[in-house]
């Protein structure tokens, strides 16, 4: 089976740049850990904790103002800012499923007694051993439980698969009043 070849755009001229030193919108801050161990490896129907190696994480923190210099990820929980703010967060993982046909499920999980804040599911596609993209979606809420308890993303596969890298982008949204 051949691949697509994709054939480059043309763009017209882009517009001027803005003003050096103008920021717009609140920016983001990634976090990746491509380092692969232990707590990588998730066994079928097991739930288990979504793990960034603290030594090997990289962070690329573009955050403006109120959120510049807050630290959104500690101890591989996301830590809120603000009661009531809201964020954009995209989960992309490498893996690779030991059988074909391995379906996901992301968490974000604070503790609340009513489950998961939110889920997202996904299908892998590809053959068992080859290495598969996986992303998954989140627009949440600050509310009391999160401010209170922080967030953790749990994984769930229906087959073995191993996280090759992990990688949170969170951008947020709209701004509340600050702690």
């Amino acid at each position: 089976m051949g691949l697509t070849v994709v054939t480059p755009l043309a763009f017209p001229p882009q517009g001027r740049p803005g003003a050096p030193g103008v920021q717009t919108g609140f920016g983001q801050v990634t976090y990746t850990d491509r380092t692969i161990g232990v707590e990588d490896t998730f066994l079928p129907g097991v739930r288990q904790q979504l793990m960034f190696a603290p030594g090997a994480l990289q962070t690329q923190d573009l955050l403006n103002p109120p959120f510049a210099g807050h630290h959104f990820f500690v101890d591989n929980r996301i830590v809120p800012r603000a009661m009531g703010d809201l964020y954009d967060m995209r989960v992309n993982l490498l893996v690779t499923a030991d059988q074909a046909g391995a379906q996901l499920r992301l968490d974000i999980d604070t503790g609340s007694t009513l489950g998961p804040l939110q889920s997202d599911t996904t299908s892998l596609f590809a053959g068992a051993g080859i290495t598969e993209r996986a992303t998954f979606s989140f627009s949440v809420q600050v509310l009391a439980t999160f401010l209170a308890n922080g967030a953790v993303f749990f994984l769930q596969a229906t087959k073995p698969v191993t996280v090759i890298s992990e990688t949170l982008l969170l951008m947020p949204k709209s701004t509340q009043p600050g702690p």
